[in-house]
Parts: structure tokens; C-alpha cells; sequence
């Protein structure tokens, strides 16, 4: 199996555990489309995804044009896009492999929290970086009220590195 599809077939499984496929759905930083596809696939129709580099808007466009034509994607800095949802507009907001770089994402976590009724997923690395921070999902996320209802280990999934966890919060 391919590893794109094994890890869209991991995360329609996962993601369908948790919401019914008419669900409104958000992916932070929807990259080319690849993780939108699969959903797609599995019959979840209310998907959004945002993303700031237009060559990865295209991507979608040419790799996924049916779903392309059939989701919404937001193309602009995520600062502003997040700040156009209203509080808990999405039953679940989703995000692989987006917070890599180091960097100050508190107000993103917040802006996840606030627009998620349900659940939020992060699919993320969890590794010490270079200037000897390690980023702890749980503990993120926990901070903000969101109780961790399961942790997965996905070093055996193809296609993402050992050091990464899926996290699944609800939003109780």
C-alpha cells in the first residue's frame, strides 16, 4: 500500500471514530490536499481546510480537482483565516505534521480550541528541537481545557517518523 494511502486510510478511520460523515470538518495547513482527499473519499462532505502558500492551493486544484470543486479551502495567513470562524464552527479540527518549526503557536492552539465543538486531532512531532524545546500535544491542549481521550503511537504508520503522536481531545 501506498503511503498516502495508508496514512488517509488511518486518519478516515480515525477522524469517522469521532464524527458522522456530514460533520464540519477543519484541517490547519491543508498542505496539497492529501490528508482532504481521503476524507473526501470516505464520504465526509463538510470539509475545509486552510492554507497559506498558494502553490499548495494549487496542488489541491490539480491532484484532487473533485474535491477541489466540492470543499472549501482558505488561502491566506492563518492568523486571519482561524479569526473569520465562529466559536465552535467545526465538530472537529484536524492537523498533521503543521507545528514541525519552532515557533510561538499559542494562539493558534487557542483559535483550534475556540472553533472546535467537539474534537481537535493533531497528528504532530513531539521531538526536542534543535533549541531544546519539545512541544507536549497533551499538555497543550490540556492547558486549554481539552481532555485527551486517546493517544496513538503512529511510529508503524508508513510515512510519518517515529517521533510523531496522533492526540484526539474533546472539547467535553
Amino acid at each position: 500500500m501506498a503511503v498516502e494511502d495508508a496514512r488517509g486510510e488511518f486518519l478516515a478511520e480515525l477522524i469517522g471514530r469521532y464524527v458522522r460523515p456530514e460533520a464540519g470538518i477543519l484541517e490547519v495547513g491543508c498542505k496539497g490536499g492529501r490528508n482532504l482527499d481521503p476524507l473526501y473519499r470516505a464520504g465526509m462532505t463538510e470539509l475545509t481546510g486552510i492554507e497559506e502558500d498558494p502553490e499548495r492551493i494549487g496542488q489541491v486544484e490539480r491532484r484532487f480537482p473533485e474535491v477541489w470543486r466540492r470543499i472549501r479551502v482558505i488561502e491566506g495567513p492563518l492568523t486571519g483565516s482561524m479569526r473569520r470562524f465562529a466559536d465552535g464552527e467545526f465538530e472537529l479540527v484536524f492537523s498533521v505534521g503543521y507545528f514541525e518549526g519552532a515557533g510561538d503557536y499559542d494562539w493558534l492552539f487557542d483559535q483550534m480550541v475556540r472553533v472546535a465543538s467537539s474534537y481537535v486531532v493533531v497528528i504532530e512531532d513531539e521531538r526536542p528541537r534543535s533549541d531544546g524545546t519539545a512541544r507536549d500535544f497533551r499538555e497543550v491542549f490540556e492547558e486549554r481545557g481539552l481532555e485527551q481521550v486517546e493517544e496513538i503511537d503512529v511510529a508503524s504508520l508508513p510515512g510519518l517518523q517515529s517521533v510523531f503522536f496522533c492526540r484526539v481531545f474533546s472539547t467535553g
